[in-house]
């Protein structure tokens, strides 16, 4: 149904412009264009029925009735929607940056994220509580060659949003060179070289 609007104290025959505009909870929203209109001239009353008539004509008042657009509602604030979650590995192989892509707030400034990770084959770390500014937040030290799973839930005044959930796998543990081998491989020579020169003494 549209809404109408009764603007009064207007003068006839007098072309008049409106601009609208909504205000809600985050401000004023923006200015619709210029709608003109024109009042209607003051009606002349109508002769008399009668000479001997005389009772008086009430004038009728001039139509300054427009129809103007509904304004818009202010929607109450709500929890707001999960952010959007995107992992880069680290090149040490067992740490990740995951970046955290805000969403629609629903109306409220959000508070903070609550982060929660775990290898898929132990139990949950400690919960990590970030500020509402952070793009992202940083896992290191973790088990190799394992798959890991991360939620991120954001908060605002109205509660929590859905959690966002991410799945990612470390690189296999790199394989070390023992200490020892290069070791090794000198005495061997050493030995080698000793047993070459006795021999030519006992050929000599």
């Amino acid at each position: 149904m549209e809404d109408i609007v009764t603007i009064v104290g207007l003068k006839p025959e007098t072309t008049y412009a409106v601009r609208l505009a909504a205000l809600n909870g985050k401000g004023l929203g923006e200015i619709s264009a210029a709608s003109e209109f024109k009042t209607q001239p003051v009606h002349s009353p109508p002769p008399p029925a009668s000479a001997s008539s005389s009772t008086p004509v009430p004038l009728s008042p001039p139509d300054t009735t427009w129809p103007l657009p509904a304004l818009a509602t202010t929607e109450p604030a709500r929890e707001p929607s999960a952010p959007k979650l995107e992992g880069q590995m680290g090149e040490d192989g067992n740490s990740i940056k995951v970046n955290l892509i805000k969403q629609d707030d629903g109306g409220s400034p959000i508070r903070h994220y609550l982060v929660r990770y775990r290898a898929l084959s132990s139990e949950w770390k400690p919960e990590i509580r970030l500020p509402s500014g952070s793009d992202h937040v940083m896992l290191k030290s973790l088990d190799w060659n394992a798959e890991y799973e991360v939620y991120v839930v954001a908060e605002n005044q109205q509660g929590k949003s859905k959690a966002a959930h991410f799945v990612f796998r470390t690189s296999a543990q790199p394989t070390a060179i023992p200490a020892t081998l290069g070791g090794n491989s000198a005495s061997y020579t050493f030995v080698s070289l000793l047993f070459s020169a006795v021999t030519l003494l006992l050929l000599c």
